[in-house]
């Protein structure tokens, strides 16, 4: 994984929440905190970031990922609401 890569999981990571939100909303917080930081991507690569956390267990999601305008996402160590 390349450097970048892993900084948008920290920030995705850090932006998620213990209970279910919205994905489109993650995304916003994380562009929002990469604008913050003078680093900027886009929707699609945030949202294949996301997908790829949630397949690797990293992020539970409600819903496909990949529909993120439409799915749940949580960090994955939390218990059930």
């Amino acid at each position: 994984m390349q450097r970048s890569e892993q900084r948008l999981d920290q920030i995705i990571l850090s932006s998620a929440s213990a209970r279910w939100q919205k994905t489109a909303m993650l995304i916003v917080r994380s562009l929002d905190r990469m604008k913050d930081e003078g680093t900027m991507t886009d929707f699609e690569t945030i949202a294949a970031r996301i997908e790829a956390l949630v397949r690797s267990g990293r992020l539970e999601a409600a819903g496909n990922p990949a529909k993120w305008r439409h799915s749940e996402v949580r960090l994955a160590s939390t218990g059930s609401d």
